[in-house]
């Protein structure tokens, strides 16, 4: 049984802190991240403030209706650099070699075959040049 409070964003900021987590693993502006099961925009959201309008933000969930919350909390903020889908990881590449940051907050374990999740990951990812 899920525990929905574990997903309520205001419970979850108690024990989680999206900002810190993302700068915490590098992201910064001009970047582009890709939350896979972005649910309601948890990571989503922040990650597009911090790519900022250089940047790019994707998501993606297999929740037609979740994706459709998460739009509206978009709107709501103003943001104007994620493009979200709908879709299973395991089938889902939205582009090769294009991406600094593929994210699973709280996720991997639901997907059907995480190994496929993780090699469309790396397909995904782009190396930056420290230079």
């Amino acid at each position: 049984m899920c525990n929905h409070k574990l997903f309520n964003e205001k419970y979850r900021r108690t024990w989680q802190n999206p900002e810190t987590i993302l700068t915490d693993i590098g992201l910064k502006s001009g970047f582009t991240f890709i939350d896979i099961g972005c649910g309601e925009g948890f990571f989503t959201i922040p990650a597009a403030r911090i790519v900022r309008k250089k940047g790019k933000v994707y998501g993606l969930d297999r929740d037609e209706e979740i994706v459709s919350i998460l739009r509206e909390k978009i709107s709501k903020a103003g943001a104007i650099n994620i493009d979200l889908k709908v879709g299973e990881a395991e089938e889902t590449i939205f582009c090769e070699k294009c991406v600094d940051v593929v994210f699973y907050g709280i996720v991997l374990h639901d997907f059907y075959n995480p190994r496929k999740v993780l090699k469309n990951a790396k397909k995904m990812l782009s190396i930056r040049s420290s230079g």
